[in-house]
């Protein structure tokens, strides 16, 4: 193969795997589905329904006293956001709370009622109450509540001994208990006597409402008593109590299970193509990577994140596609490394976009998932990266080749032998990486002496990442992969452009050798050397 081949080949396959290298980093698909988050409210953050339910039930609820028991009963969209409970003799006391994000205020119903009011407030209560009593009287088996609680409705019980119960009814309508046989009976029981009370008009409960402000990486919660005379449908007075400081929870990562659990059912609505498992992997990546301040703040907009994604491949391609001709040809073809640039970011783009159809649609879904089982990987996420990145670099290996003809730097022959190595290298790569993950999982356990096949989601990536890196880390293990990758499709590239010469060369001499005998045969060669 002449040396102008090879230096196109090497330009092409290393614009290629910077490609996919850049595809498989941005991670497209979480950044559009963090994206998600952020648009599924009007006011523009999801802050407002997750930060506030999450930190507030979990955190404040421990500070307000130990005696108070937060429970969340979710009986749809005109419950309470908080509700607390203690213990009052045979009575109960009752804390209705809802909270507020920056500058929001209470709202107004259609019938003029406004939010913690006293007929608000009541209304609702009696609502719940007739649950609770309902309670006592169900038929339940006994099951955990699920992970994912779209069309489910639950109800916390506090026990005398400090624990919680949950019943909860599924999206077919049957009941379930998550506690023990000995606990059902003091559940029932208590469950009715907090219904009886809720019912009553004597009924002790008092409103607060929760002032929710972010200020740097600390999260500032004003308790704000809310009055309301008895009958009224408005609010009389709204009184500063005291505050509670959250201290750098923004900067941290996301960890909290009931903020992830919102998340996943956001996520739910917005990729119905994705299986539970699918999207529980999502969850878990967008909370490894961000942390809780993300939720509250504009994200970069998708068309913005792909173009510097692409900007960034372009620059990285450029450089190296520089170094590559200074070192076979000591000399620089600025068309040539403008192109290999626009090929880069041309194929990471198309890449990204990949990765975001994988978990758009129906059709991208189902292909990963069908990849997924036939490599037998049970982290969606894995394979759905590497195929995106594997377009990406298709595409890339096609603007690179292609665009030599149009430069006038190479024949459509050439194009055409350049474009089959580059596809076959990636190909090739991208099978052994998958082959190497398949094999790890199916063979390798993780630190904790769990096999790796039996992990699902992000666990079974990270293990598979962990052992790769053989103690060093997942980033170790990523390098690992990408290693083993870049060199199994330099290899494959090297051995692909190796036949395609040599075929050229066979069929080359063939059609010499044709020539001599059909001009030998007519005498062409006589009369030329007669003449000269």
């Amino acid at each position: 193969m002449p040396m102008g081949n090879i230096v196109r080949g090497v330009e092409n396959s290393a614009a290629s795997l910077v490609s996919a290298s850049r595809v498989i980093c941005a991670r497209a698909d979480l950044a559009y589905a963090h994206a998600s988050l952020l648009r599924v409210h009007a006011k523009g953050t999801i802050g407002e329904a997750l930060a506030q339910s999450a930190f507030l039930r979990n955190k404040l609820g421990e500070q307000i006293s130990g005696k108070w028991t937060s429970i969340a009963p979710r009986t749809g969209r005109q419950g309470f956001d908080h509700l607390f409970v203690r213990k009052d003799g045979n009575r109960f006391k009752w804390m209705v709370c809802e909270s507020k994000f920056g500058s929001s205020t209470l709202g107004v119903t259609k019938g003029g009622v406004r939010q913690m009011s006293w007929v608000w407030i009541h209304e609702r209560a009696a609502k719940l109450g007739d649950a609770y009593i309902k309670l006592s009287e169900r038929s339940v088996t006994f099951r955990k509540v699920p992970w994912f609680r779209s069309g489910v409705k639950t109800y916390d019980v506090p026990l005398d001994d400090g624990t919680k119960v949950t019943f909860w009814k599924d999206k077919d309508g049957k009941w379930h208990f998550n506690g023990t046989k000995e606990q059902l009976d003091k559940a029932r029981e208590t469950a009715k006597r907090m219904g009886l009370d809720l019912k009553s008009p004597t009924c002790n409960i008092r409103g607060r409402k929760f002032h929710i402000q972010a200020e740097g990486n600390d999260i500032r919660i004003t308790l704000e008593d809310v009055k309301s005379k008895v009958g009224s449908k408005d609010v009389e007075a709204i009184t500063a109590k005291s505050e509670i400081v959250l201290k750098d929870i923004l900067g941290k990562k996301i960890s909290d299970e009931e903020l992830k659990r919102a998340m996943g059912e956001e996520l739910r609505k917005k990729f119905p193509s994705l299986s539970k498992d699918e999207i529980r992997e999502l969850v878990d990546e967008i909370a490894e990577r961000k942390n809780n301040g993300s939720l509250i703040k504009e994200a970069m907009s998708i068309v913005g994140s792909v173009a510097l994604q692409s900007a960034l491949a372009a620059g990285a391609s450029a450089a190296i596609d520089a170094g590559i001709q200074y070192v076979f040809a000591r000399k620089l073809d600025l068309q040539r490394i403008a192109l290999t640039a626009a090929a880069a970011a041309a194929g990471t783009a198309v890449g990204q976009i990949a990765s975001i159809v994988f978990i758009k649609t129906k059709g991208g879904a189902c292909v990963v998932r069908v990849l997924s089982r036939t490599f037998k990987l049970r982290s969606a996420s894995l394979m759905r990266n590497s195929l995106a990145g594997g377009l990406g670099a298709v595409a890339t290996s096609a603007v690179t080749a292609y665009g030599g003809v149009w430069l006038g730097k190479s024949t459509w022959e050439q194009a055409h032998q350049e474009f089959v190595v580059g596809v076959l290298g990636i190909t090739g790569g991208a099978f052994t990486t998958n082959g190497v993950t398949a094999l790890v999982a199916a063979l390798c356990k993780a630190s904790t002496e769990t096999k790796i096949v039996l992990l699902s989601g992000a666990a079974q990536k990270n293990a598979i990442l962990y052992w790769l890196g053989m103690g060093a880390g997942k980033s170790a293990g990523g390098v690992v992969l990408g290693v083993i990758g870049i060199v199994a499709s330099i290899a494959i590239s090297a051995a692909a452009s190796a036949v395609i010469s040599a075929y050229s060369e066979s069929e080359e001499r063939k059609y010499r050798l044709l020539l001599c005998e059909v001009y030998s045969r007519d005498g062409v060669w006589d009369t030329i050397a007669r003449r000269h």
